[in-house]
């Protein structure tokens, strides 16, 4: 698989998908919601730190009925 491909699950080339330097398969914000409301079974994985968290917030994904 090369440098910013992802997994064979529906998704790829299904959406516009970008590797940032040094990561692979990093989606915009605008990609990653489309993702999250268009497909019930999607979920987001926030790894940033709790420091993070209270700086800059968290998704509000109530709107696409997520938690």
């Amino acid at each position: 698989m090369k440098a910013g491909a992802m997994a064979s699950n529906g998704i790829t080339g299904t959406y516009e998908v970008s590797a940032a330097a040094g990561y692979a398969g990093d989606v915009t914000p605008a990609t990653a919601w489309k993702i999250l409301s268009e497909h019930k079974d999607a979920v987001l994985i926030d790894c940033r730190t709790r420091a993070e968290w209270n700086y800059v917030g968290v998704p509000e994904l109530a709107t696409i009925g997520k938690k």
